[in-house]
């Protein structure tokens, strides 16, 4: 789910974003005007966050829009492969129970 931490002192807003591992901020333009534009944490912004906006909330409703719709980026698809593979690890190497793990030590010889 996506928040946004709005600041009204300063008059800005931060996200993050959940598809793409960046943080997105709504900050006034530079010049002023009332309007609002979009700053990424990374260098690349996407080319539906750019441009300025009347309003925060024009702001805010244009990035969940586009964190709705957009896919994942390649890192987050890695990390979450990468999780995956390590559960599949730990469910592969740990015992199946431990009365099973333990079975042959329970066991007595009918001497």
């Amino acid at each position: 789910m996506l928040t946004f931490n709005v600041d009204k002192d300063h008059k800005t807003c931060t996200c993050e974003l959940t598809k793409r591992k960046c943080t997105l901020t709504i900050e006034p333009h530079p010049r002023g005007y009332g309007l609002y534009v979009i700053r990424s944490s990374k260098t690349h912004l996407p080319l539906e966050l750019k441009g300025s906006f009347s309003s925060m909330e024009s702001a805010q409703e244009t990035i969940s829009k586009f964190d709705k719709y957009a896919k994942e980026s390649d890192t987050v698809k890695r990390d979450i492969l990468r999780e995956q593979r390590e559960n599949r690890k730990r469910a592969r190497n740990a015992p199946a129970t431990a009365t099973e793990s333990s079975q042959h030590l329970h066991q007595r010889s009918d001497n």
